[in-house]
C-alpha cells in the first residue's frame, strides 16, 4: 500500500547557494560526517532567506478569535486537521523563540534551518525503508505507519506564518510529529495521541500541544462517564439490556493507563534533547533504541496497546485519526476523474475521425 505513494528510485538535487549572511546567522557549521546513510532522502534544498513570504494576515483580536474557534472546534471533533493546523500556527507565537533557540543551539539544528528539508512521500524513498532491517529507525517508522494506517503526507500548510523561517519551524515541528509517537512507542490512538501531545508541552512549550493534552483528557474522562440510559435505568431500577460489553472498563483502564503515562511524557520532555532539531533524513538506518538512548527518551512505564482501528459514528471516524488517508483517497479519486476523462476524450476523437 506504501509503496504506491513513492517512485521507485531516489535522485539527489543540487542545494541552492546559501548566502554568507545567512551562514553568519547561525554560525559557522563544521564538517563532519553523518551518523548515518542519507541514502533514503532526496535532497530538496529550499530557498534559505529569512524574509517575509506570502501569508494571511491576523491581527491580536484575530489570532484570539482563531485560536478559540479551533480549539473548540478540535475539542468537538480532534479530527479535524485543517484547525489543528489553523491553532497550531495562530497560537505558536510565544513558543517560536523557544524553537528557535533550540535549533540554533545544536550543529543538526542549524544546519536544518539553512537547508530546510521536507519529510514526505516526494522527498523520503519508503521501498527503500522498507527493505531496511528490523530494529533501524527507518523500518520501523514504515511498520508504525502500516499499523496505524496513516502516511507520510498529509499537513497543511502554514498559511498563517509571516516569515519562511518561521513557517519552516511549524513545518518541521508538525513533519516530526509522527517520529515522537514512534520513540515514545505511542499508537495514533486517543490515549496515545493524548500522551505526546504531554511530552510535546513539556519539551517545546507549544501552547497547541497544552490544548491538545487538556482536550484529550477532557475526552478520555468523558469517555468513562456512564451513558444517560444507564443512568436513567439506574434511577428507575431496571436493568440495563446489552447486546455488546460495555466500553466503561476499556475507558477507565486509559484513565488509569493515562495518569500513569503522564509524569512520565512530561519528565521526558523536560529530560530529552530537543527533538526539533534531529535530522530524521540523516537516522534511518540507525538502531531505533540506540537513537532512543542517545536522545535520553526511557520506555513507558506501562504498556499502551497498538492501534487497532477507530470506531465510526454517523460515517465519521471518531478519536484522534490523521488527515493523511482522506487526503490520499481523494487524490487518488481526483486521478481517477481525470484518467477516465481523458479516456473519454480520446473515445470522442477516434469516433469522429
Amino acid at each position: 500500500m506504501l509503496t504506491s505513494l513513492v517512485t521507485s528510485a531516489a535522485h539527489t538535487r543540487q542545494r541552492p547557494t546559501v548566502s554568507a549572511n545567512l551562514l553568519s546567522n547561525y554560525g559557522t557549521l563544521a564538517p563532519t560526517q553523518p551518523r548515518c546513510s542519507d541514502k533514503a532522502s532526496r535532497d530538496l534544498g529550499n530557498d534559505a532567506r529569512i524574509d517575509e513570504v506570502e501569508h494571511i494576515p491576523t491581527s491580536p483580536v484575530g489570532r484570539a478569535l482563531l485560536t478559540a474557534g479551533s480549539a473548540l472546534g478540535l475539542l468537538n471533533n480532534p479530527s479535524r486537521g485543517d484547525l489543528l493546523s489553523m491553532l497550531t500556527q495562530v497560537s505558536s507565537g510565544p513558543s517560536l523563540p523557544h524553537l528557535l533557540e533550540s535549533m540554533r543551539s545544536t550543529e543538526s539544528g542549524r544546519r536544518l534551518l539553512i537547508e530546510r528539508p521536507s519529510v514526505n512521500s516526494e522527498t523520503v524513498d519508503v521501498d527503500y525503508l522498507a527493505s531496511l532491517e528490523r530494529g533501524t529507525f527507518g523500518r520501523e517508522w514504515i511498520e508504525w505507519l502500516k499499523e496505524n494506517g496513516v502516511g507520510p503526507d498529509g499537513r497543511a500548510e502554514a498559511d498563517y506564518m509571516p516569515t519562511s523561517e518561521h513557517k519552516y519551524l511549524i513545518q518541521r515541528y508538525r513533519e516530526s510529529h509522527d517520529f515522537y509517537h514512534l520513540l515514545l512507542c505511542m499508537p495514533v490512538t486517543q490515549l496515545g495521541e493524548t500522551v505526546v501531545k504531554y511530552f510535546e508541552m513539556a519539551q517545546m512549550n507549544m501552547p497547541v500541544a497544552g490544548f491538545a493534552a487538556a482536550g484529550g483528557t477532557l475526552r478520555i474522562l468523558a469517555s468513562n462517564l456512564p451513558k444517560p440510559s444507564q443512568l436513567l435505568s439506574a434511577a428507575l431500577q431496571q436493568p440495563v439490556a446489552t447486546s455488546a460489553p460495555s466500553p466503561q472498563a476499556s475507558s477507565s483502564a486509559d484513565v488509569s493507563t493515562l495518569q500513569t503515562l503522564i509524569p512520565w511524557a512530561m519528565q521526558v520532555g523536560r529530560t530529552s534533547v530537543p527533538l526539533i532539531s534531529i535530522e530524521w533524513e540523516r537516522c534511518w538506518e540507525r538502531n531505533i533504541d540506540d537513537m532512543r538512548r542517545e536522545f535520553g527518551i526511557t520506555p513507558p512505564p506501562i504498556h499502551v496497546a497498538k492501534f487497532s482501528g477507530r470506531a465510526k459514528k454517523s460515517g465519521k471516524r471518531r478519536g484522534w485519526p490523521s488527515k493523511i488517508l482522506q487526503h490520499q483517497k481523494a487524490k487518488q479519486q481526483q486521478q481517477q476523474q481525470q484518467q477516465q476523462q481523458q479516456q473519454q476524450e480520446a473515445s470522442c476523437d477516434a469516433t469522429s475521425t
